[in-house]
């Protein structure tokens, strides 16, 4: 009788470890989705209380930073082809201080933006290549933005397969909300870095994650051009998401895509489910104790 009761909290002490590594990437994706919005909310506030002073200090910078480069996208360096990135900031932040929020509307992400992608910041979220235009806007840039193909803890650039031209994708920084709508996407050999350099006489903001095709990782590429407020034409549809308590504040005038909702929310029935299968098998473990 006591060998069948070892045998058993064993075996249920197995199940309990085994539910305990596939709850916990799981658990912090949903979680981390779930905070996303507050994050980005506060984010917003704390750019909104920065003094005139300080936001032209940093934009002085970032334009420095971005007059030195010639376009080329030459010195670019491709996160997940270098184990360590080590770079100085092009302006004077924190390791691990958030530059500008990154929001996708189609497919529900909400992400920061650091500068320098190194493996610390791409852990974190997104992160702005060094070699290519900061994401501040201006005509003739072209500022690329790396994240995982989602991650341990994120779905970050899981999703962005599914934008297709006209999704819109909001860059929020300093402040301001500037706006690009999809062109294309495209996909490139890790050293193909031409392919990055600035379009002339436009503003264009790329996504860069990793893909396999054929089995050799390659760059996925999601290329966007700006749309200037005079550009913006305010449709039926958007007047009508605008009302549904979507706010310029945010800029989301476009609503998650349903495929993507459904992943989401089906992963979180499916987080919820396993962790009352864990309760139960819990239970079942402490009365093994019983005498």
């Amino acid at each position: 009788m006591q060998r069948h009761r070892l045998t058993r909290r064993l075996g249920l002490l197995i199940i309990i470890i085994g539910f305990g590594f596939l709850l916990y990437p799981l658990t912090s994706i949903t979680l981390n989705h779930l905070r996303a919005p507050g994050r980005m909310e506060t984010f917003l506030a704390e750019q909104q209380s920065l003094t005139q002073e300080n936001v032209e200090v940093i934009l002085e910078q970032a334009h420095a930073y971005n007059q030195t480069l010639d376009g080329t996208a030459n010195g670019a360096i491709d996160p997940f082809e270098v184990e360590q990135v080590s770079l100085t900031p092009p302006i004077d932040l924190e390791e691990g201080e958030v530059f500008a929020y990154l929001s996708i509307p189609k497919i529900d992400e909400k992400l920061p933006i650091f500068l320098g992608a190194s493996e610390y910041h791409l852990d974190l979220g997104t992160a702005h290549i060094d070699g290519t235009n900061l994401p501040i806007g201006g005509k003739d840039t072209r500022s690329v933005i790396a994240g995982h193909w989602g991650w341990r803890t994120q779905t970050i650039f899981r999703n962005i397969p599914e934008l297709v031209a006209g999704d819109q994708i909001f860059v929020h920084a300093l402040g301001e909300t500037l706006e690009y709508r999809v062109v294309d996407q495209e996909i490139i050999h890790p050293y193909e870095y031409g392919k990055l350099a600035v379009v002339p006489d436009e503003d264009t903001l790329t996504l860069l994650t990793c893909t396999y095709v054929n089995g050799a990782s390659d760059r996925l590429l999601v290329n966007a051009k700006r749309v200037l407020p005079e550009e913006v034409i305010v449709t039926a549809e958007e007047q009508t998401a605008e009302a549904a308590d979507l706010t310029e504040a945010t800029g989301l005038h476009q609503t998650p895509e349903t495929k993507v909702m459904v992943k989401r929310y089906g992963l979180m029935s499916v987080t919820l489910i396993l962790w009352l299968i864990l309760f139960v098998v819990v239970i079942r473990f402490l009365r093994t104790f019983r005498r």
